[in-house]
């Protein structure tokens, strides 16, 4: 299997005539498979004479060999007749052949993150967001949601309450929707989501989340991470919310917000807060418009922005 799980290499241990020479080949006039083993629309085409390329589309199910997942709904054959000997005036001609399909060297990993606040009011749910994970070889990851906390359930009503939230979190889908009364108020929440592709490689993404004690603005970047090929003109956006005060009885005299946008530079392990005001760039307070080489190449950034009431900012998030 290559790396990137999305095909195979078939190696030979002498050279061949590629059959008849053509570089590009149906893949039935050697393998004997149905269609959903490599994919509908699958292609081989040679490296050279003796390795040729199978590479998978959409619906492949085939995987590495071993004794457990070894079935004849994953498994493929070389077709009889195809495989014959060079001797001059021999007529050695091979039956169909088995082979086992091995584990790639160094197989690719998924790539995943969770979008989700820093914090959120008392009267606020969450929505975690992990959908965009690349990584799966060209099939589709399977995913498992989890909870940590680093506080221990002291009273029945705290048990029960992670017993539940823990118990919503069971699903395979990447987007999750909590309700505020899942959260306990003044406690935080680390979430993680493992996606594993068929491989067996496992990757897996965390987000921690501080339910507060009172009402505080929703702030929420867009995009959660940026990569970028060089030090193009940016903009980071975001989706911003006035506190929600339906569980309280709190009342607010004024609903201006003001914003506090800060950025970081990571440095080894740890990240440094040497990267220049960023005031120019956020005239409009909602939105930080980097222009070009604002940012250094190969290198990562940290971007946090803080949103209160603008008369006090003692209620912020």
């Amino acid at each position: 299997f290559l790396d990137e799980g999305n095909g195979l290499n078939v190696r030979f241990d002498s050279a061949t005539n590629q059959v008849d020479g053509a570089w590009d080949i149906d893949c039935a006039k050697l393998f004997k498979y149905d269609e959903y083993q490599f994919g509908t629309e699958a292609t081989c085409s040679w490296y050279n004479h003796t390795v040729l390329k199978v590479t998978f589309s959409s619906g492949a199910s085939i995987v590495p060999f071993d004794y457990v997942n070894a079935t004849k709904d994953n498994a493929v054959y070389l077709v009889g007749g195809v495989l014959k000997t060079n001797i001059a005036g021999a007529t050695l001609t091979s039956v169909s052949q088995y082979a086992e399909a091995q584990k790639p060297w160094n197989p690719v990993a998924p790539s995943i993150s969770i979008t989700a606040p820093l914090s959120v009011g008392v009267c606020d749910g969450i929505s975690l967001d992990a959908r965009g994970a690349t990584g799966g070889g060209s099939r589709a990851l399977t995913y498992e949601w989890g909870v940590l906390t680093d506080w221990d359930a002291e009273t029945t009503e705290e048990a029960d309450s992670v017993i539940a939230l823990q118990e919503k979190l069971v699903t395979t889908s990447t987007v999750i929707s909590l309700g505020f009364g899942d959260l306990l108020a003044g406690r935080a929440y680390t979430f993680l989501i493992a996606a594993k592709n068929y491989l067996g490689e496992t990757t897996t993404a965390f987000a921690t989340v501080n339910k507060l004690g009172s009402p505080s603005p929703m702030v929420l970047f867009q995009e959660s991470q940026i990569a970028m090929v060089r030090s193009d003109a940016k903009t980071l956006k975001l989706d911003v919310a006035l506190p929600n005060l339906t569980c309280t009885d709190m009342n607010v005299s004024s609903t201006a917000l003001g914003f506090v946008w800060r950025a970081w530079r990571l440095d080894g392990a740890s990240y440094v807060r040497d990267v220049p005001l960023l005031s120019e760039y956020t005239a409009n307070p909602v939105s930080c418009r980097l222009p070009k080489d604002a940012l250094n190449a190969q290198t990562t950034y940290w971007f946090e922005v803080t949103v209160g009431f603008a008369d006090t900012m003692t209620i912020n998030n």
